[in-house]
């Protein structure tokens, strides 16, 4: 078995994506003719200029395919999803640009996720998560458990794990791991805590059962649960710009911001070059 199919098979993909990942995969091959295991990162970013047609959206869909590939066989990664990175803001901005969105307020997006507590757990869950940690929809990608193994614990998984008194949220599968390593955040609030644990164990969050859902079922299925605003639902990049822009108007607003990049998985210079932030 090739590495493309070793990294479907690890993978859980439509048949449509399967389609994709194949193709992209043949694409970046007849450049470079050698395995994209053992090529060189700077050569598979020219491969990608040269057959991506300038578009933002393609040069994601071809980079993603060797950094997976990369990932699979413990190979060094870090060009790649730096300038993965880069891609991704500069794909926000150009959003932006084109459809000059004007974010709705702090403090009305705010409401709206405290209110989703007496409504439905499972949104509040998510936006409790997003908006307070600034994290990607792939984060909230939990598994609910009340058990603490690390034998029995899956590190590709994110967990809720349940105790008495707080809900601590491991992080092994997010964009960012490989630069920022597990994250792990100690969550006290009540109403958190009691929203958890009106849920099944055992199960992940989105899914209610032992199997998570696919990237693109995940993405579509956050986002649905996000604020709405101009007929349109929030991204988890716009609700980050949102808690940026709330803290640029508070004291230590650079550190605060900082330390919300750091949770994300952002370094400090991506935030204050693309998001306009001044120390």
């Amino acid at each position: 078995m090739n590495e493309i199919e070793e990294v479907i098979k690890s993978r859980s993909l439509t048949d449509k994506s399967k389609t994709t990942y194949r193709n992209n995969y043949i694409r970046l091959v007849n450049v470079l003719q050698e395995s994209l295991r053992e090529a060189d990162e700077k050569d598979i970013l020219k491969a990608i200029n040269e057959i991506a047609n300038n578009s933002i959206n393609n040069k994601l869909a071809y980079i993603n395919i060797p950094i997976l590939i990369k990932q699979l066989y413990n190979k060094p990664v870090d060009v790649l999803l730096s300038r993965r990175e880069e891609l991704f803001m500069q794909r926000d901005n150009k959003q932006k640009e084109s459809v000059d969105l004007d974010l709705p307020k702090y403090n009305d997006v705010k409401k709206y996720v405290n209110d989703l507590y007496d409504i439905n757990k499972v949104k509040y869950i998510v936006n409790y998560l997003i908006f307070n940690y600034g994290v990607r929809n792939k984060d909230v990608n939990v598994f609910i458990t009340a058990q603490r193994k690390s034998k029995d614990m899956d590190t590709n998984k994110n967990y809720l794990l349940v105790k008495n008194r707080e809900i601590e949220w491991i992080r092994n599968d997010y964009k960012t791991i490989t630069s920022f390593g597990q994250q792990s955040i100690i969550i006290k609030s009540k109403k958190f805590i009691d929203a958890v644990k009106s849920l099944a164990l055992e199960s992940y969050l989105l899914s209610g059962n032992n199997k998570g859902l696919s990237d693109t079922s995940l993405n579509n299925t956050i986002t649905r649960m996000l604020y709405k605003h101009n007929d349109k639902h929030l991204t988890e990049g716009q609700y980050f710009k949102i808690i940026v822009g709330y803290l640029q108007t508070k004291p230590n607003s650079y550190s605060k911001i900082v330390s919300l990049g750091e949770i994300r998985g952002t370094n400090a210079d991506t935030i204050e070059k693309y998001y306009n932030i001044s120390k």
